[in-house]
């Protein structure tokens, strides 16, 4: 029956939430960019278990058979559906720690290769050639149709999928609730930032701004500050607004056709997943081996105050801790059966040294204090001590050692009636307590080591996550951040040397032509490829950055024998000419390049500088004049 409820629940949600995408179909309508049925199915098996794949089966039935299909191709694309969870889950299962896949750095991109990638592929391959064996697809839609299929497949797997498995696994809360306010000011920014990316706001103003990228800093954020359950959640909150405004034509993925629009939105929320999430995880398993270097180091402070404690009352030798002014602490049975004390006395406060030491022997004290705190040590003191009962008792006493965090001291108590007797016994006393010193000397090396270990790994995370920001993750050049940093350098350079600073900034010609004629992923070689030939025409000091989707941007510090930009726009046209003979693509690599020299002298600042560069290039650049180089 459990099973039963489990498998009718599946095929609700999946039916629910497919009806949601095929309301989404513009290539065609069993094909839609939005499709998160694919993430519920995925999570659903790995959740519950292989047992729940005929409601599946039944789900996607459903949804189809209310599309323009026929019974024969509605249960072929439900057994293509079915098909690509049960494949995606095995892999998961199989390579990737199933719904623990999120665990770990290296489990995330297993499972994005995994059952993004590649299972995605049967449900399309599967789908598509049903449909166009039946005569509602046409074969020369195939591809287009195939692409957009696996794409809204790929979203469901990469980004519904983590947000249901995260919250279905016991997870143990990573922030407390000191960190709500800071939760609260989150959200808030979430929903603003969404708003004004993707709800209109402000929308005339900030249309040709990459307001994309605003989105990179709060699942950053997100994903440092509080965990991976909270960021596969907000990767979900910006998916449905950026779903709503895209649909409504704002945000900056509005093309002329709706379905390239999703696609272009899908692909962006998917890779910002994944960053995520793969942030997420490196600060859990950093922030876990702090908590476990912290138990461990507790465990060993435990362990060696309980080694103390059995030294201390195991000795036969009278012990006491003491502080800098006499007052005794703590206290073994030799010593306190040696002054007649009881432990109730110790616990009461009535053992102390005002009270049992004479007061013709407190000099020595004093004199004794004053060694300890000049040198670190002092002789054995040969003195009476004042018993319980009022009688004296000769006593030979000697300092071991400093206990460092409480500013104690640790003192052997010996009855010295027969002084041969006592300083053998001393002596003995002191080689057990060197015993101890020497413990505690190498879990102090052992626990610096830990520490150096640590620092160290926290070291290459920070550096990681510094890259990471700075650095555009298609073609590995500085993205706008990175770009402002360093050329803010370039600029003080400039103004210090008086040499006249240049801005150049690239168009890439036709990529909405490459996007639409060849598919987004030869849109992304296209500007890869412009970016290795803008590597090897600049110089390795010139400041090289990928600034929006097609526009690139290059800072120079001009060398004084240097007389114009045209030897380097010369080079520019000789790399692009060498590329477009050497690939023979179906079509021409191109850049519109304008080239900006400015003396610094008149700027007060790197961004004054590029406001007044960028709005003159552009002007440039929409009269023609700076249309340098030709595709």
């Amino acid at each position: 029956m459990r099973t039963l409820i489990r498998v009718l629940l599946v095929a609700l949600a999946y039916a629910l939430a497919g009806k949601f995408g095929l309301s989404l179909a513009f290539v065609n309508a069993s094909a839609t960019a939005v499709w998160p049925p694919t993430g519920i199915a995925l999570a659903a098996l790995l959740i519950y278990g292989y047992d729940v794949w005929p409601g599946i089966l039944l789900g996607a039935f459903i949804v189809n058979a209310e599309t323009a299909g026929t019974v024969i191709t509605s249960l072929g694309i439900a057994a293509g559906n079915t098909l690509e969870a049960v494949a995606g889950a095995y892999l998961v299962n199989r390579f990737a720690r199933g719904r623990r896949a999120f665990e770990l750095p290296q489990d995330i991109f297993k499972f994005a290769l995994l059952a993004g990638i590649v299972s995605t592929c049967i449900s399309p391959i599967i789908g598509v050639t049903t449909l166009a064996l039946n005569r509602f697809a046409s074969w020369t839609n195939f591809q287009d149709i195939w692409i957009t299929w696996w794409l809204g497949d790929m979203a469901g797997a990469l980004i519904v999928a983590p947000f249901l498995l995260l919250w279905s696994n016991p997870q143990k809360q990573r922030w407390g609730t000191s960190q709500l306010p800071e939760l609260g000011l989150l959200i808030t920014i979430l929903i603003f930032g969404g708003w004004v990316v993707f709800g209109g706001l402000l929308q005339h103003i900030l249309k040709n701004y990459p307001l994309d990228y605003l989105y990179i800093p709060l699942i950053v954020w997100t994903a440092f500050r509080f965990g991976e359950r909270e960021t596969a959640t907000a990767s979900m909150v910006l998916l449905g607004i950026a779903v709503w405004g895209t649909l409504h034509g704002y945000g900056p993925f509005v093309r002329k056709s709706p379905n390239a629009s999703l696609l272009l939105m899908q692909t962006f929320m998917m890779v910002n997943t994944l960053t995520g999430l793969t942030l997420a995880a490196m600060v859990s398993r950093q922030k876990e081996s702090e908590f476990a270097d912290r138990e461990r180091a507790q465990a060993a402070l435990r362990a060696s105050e309980k080694r103390y404690r059995q030294l201390l009352q195991s000795n036969i030798v009278g012990s006491m801790v003491v502080d800098w002014e006499g007052r005794v602490f703590d206290a073994n049975d030799a010593f306190l059966r040696m002054l007649g004390f009881s432990r109730q006395d110790l616990e009461e406060g009535r053992v102390g040294g005002g009270t049992m030491t004479p007061p013709e022997y407190r000099v020595m004290d004093e004199w004794a204090r004053v060694k300890l705190k000049e040198s670190g040590m002092c002789p054995p003191l040969e003195k009476e001590y004042i018993r319980k009962d009022g009688t004296r008792v000769p006593v030979l006493v000697g300092v071991v050692f400093h206990e460092e965090p409480e500013q104690h001291l640790v003192c052997l108590v010996i009855d010295a009636s027969d002084r041969r007797k006592a300083i053998d016994a001393l002596r003995t006393a002191y080689d057990e307590m060197e015993t101890r010193v020497q413990l505690r000397t190498q879990e102090l090396a052992s626990a610096n080591q830990e520490l150096t270990r640590e620092i160290e790994r926290r070291t290459r995370a920070e550096a990681a996550l510094q890259s990471l920001a700075i650095t555009d993750p298609l073609t590995g050049l500085c993205n706008r951040r990175g770009f402002t940093t360093l050329a803010d350098q370039l600029f003080k350079q400039a103004r210090r040397s008086g040499h006249p600073f240049i801005l150049f900034l690239a168009d890439l010609d036709g990529l909405k032509q490459i996007n639409d004629n060849h598919g987004h992923l030869e849109g992304d070689h296209a500007i890869t490829a412009a970016a290795a030939i803008l590597k090897d025409t600049f110089r390795a000091s010139d400041v090289i950055a990928r600034i929006g989707g097609d526009e690139f941007a290059v800072a120079v510090l001009k060398d004084l024998e240097e007389t114009s930009q045209q030897p380097v726009l010369k080079r520019l046209q000789q790399k692009l000419d060498e590329f477009n003979n050497r690939t023979h693509k179906n079509y021409t690599l191109g850049l519109s390049v304008g080239a900006a020299e400015i003396r610094p002298e008149g700027y007060s600042s790197i961004e004054a500088l590029l406001f007044q560069a960028d709005r003159k290039l552009y002007e440039q650049k929409r009269a023609k004049k700076a249309r340098l180089i030709q595709p």
